[in-house]
Parts: C-alpha cells; structure tokens; sequence
C-alpha cells in the first residue's frame, strides 16, 4: 500500500493546480470569491507572504493542498488554509494538516490562524473547536451564493501546541511521509533569520 506524502508546490507545478483550482466550486466561490483569476495572478497568490505551500499525494493523484499563508514576520503568524482535492481522505488530510501546523511552530511561528464561514463550519467545526480557540465571529462578513454569511477566526497558539497537539504529530508522520517537508525547517529558519524574524 502507497502511504500518502507530503511534497512543497514546485514552480512547474503551478499550472496544474491553476487547472484543478479554477475547476472546483470552494476556490472559485471562497478563495477566488466567485471571480475568474489569472495565471500569472494566481503565480502571485501562491508566493507573496506564503511561508509554507505543499501538495499532498497519493499515488500520482493529489490529494489535497495545504499552506500557511499571509505570513507576519514581524508578528509571527500565519493563517491556515486546507483544502481536499481528488479522492483525499479526510485521516490523510488531517494528519497532513497536523504536520503543517507543527512545520509552522517548528520556524517560529506564535500564532496560527483559522478562518472558517459559516457555510463551511460543519465540515470543519468539531477539530477547529476541539483544538482551537474562538477568536472572533464577523457577522454576516461574507457574500455567498446571494446571502450574507458570519465568518469566524480560530487560533492556536505556540504556548498551546506542546499541550494539545505535538503528541498527535508523532501519530501522524506514521500515516504521513513528510520526510521532504519537514527536513526543510532548517532551510526555512535560515532564510527567516535573513528576512529579520526567527523562531524562539
């Protein structure tokens, strides 16, 4: 049986991924708010302020896409964004979201941050509240599909990951490879130590 791993988004992998974003109804209706987006914008998308941007396979198929985006060094945070993509299973992707999370803390990241609309919050509300706290709830924030709807901000916190979910990553890299992903921290701490913010 062919474990599930853990691969960084290549350069050459971007127009894949253009192609299988620009098809599914969650990026065209929530990450690209129901717009048509360039290439050479959605290039752009995947590299400004992106700390971590990963791909997770299974087989040759992806199966689902996973990144820390607008990153604050100045702040330390990140905010999380997971999507399933192909024939994903949810185990796979909740052990490849663990390991992201614990990437992020492991190149000193304080504070990881979840936003969740309304019209998602089934899917992901049980782990979000068992692992997360409720920051924030903005009501009626997002434009749907004709309806206004409330958008909430999780957030965990480095203080907290030791506590809640670090014995969970040990779990994990057993259904996960991720060896090419996290033998980069140290890559990813240097040139963080260049751009003025380093892991305490």
């Amino acid at each position: 049986m062919v474990s599930p791993r853990l691969e960084w988004v290549q350069p050459a992998d971007l127009a894949d991924l253009y192609r299988v974003e620009s098809a599914h109804p969650l990026f065209v209706d929530w990450r690209f708010r129901g717009t048509t987006i360039s290439p050479w914008a959605f290039a752009e998308m995947n590299s400004r302020d992106v700390l971590a941007n990963w791909i997770l396979w299974h087989g040759n198929e992806p199966a689902g896409l996973l990144s820390l985006s607008q990153h604050s060094g100045r702040s330390q945070t990140a905010a999380l964004g997971v999507v399933t993509v192909g024939s994903g299973r949810t185990r796979d992707i909740a052990a490849a979201t663990i390991l992201l999370m614990e990437f992020g803390f492991e190149v000193g990241l304080q504070i990881i941050y979840a936003t969740i609309a309304e019209f998602n919050l089934v899917s992901a509300q049980a782990a979000l509240s068992r692992h997360f706290d409720l920051e924030v709830v903005r009501r009626g924030a997002e434009r749907h599909r004709g309806r206004q709807w409330d958008s909430r901000v999780y957030a965990l916190h480095h203080r907290d990951w030791n506590g809640r979910l670090a014995w969970l990553a040990r779990r994990a890299r057993l259904r996960v490879n991720a060896d090419e992903v996290m033998s980069s921290i140290e890559d990813v701490r240097r040139r963080s130590a260049l751009a003025g913010w380093a892991s305490s």
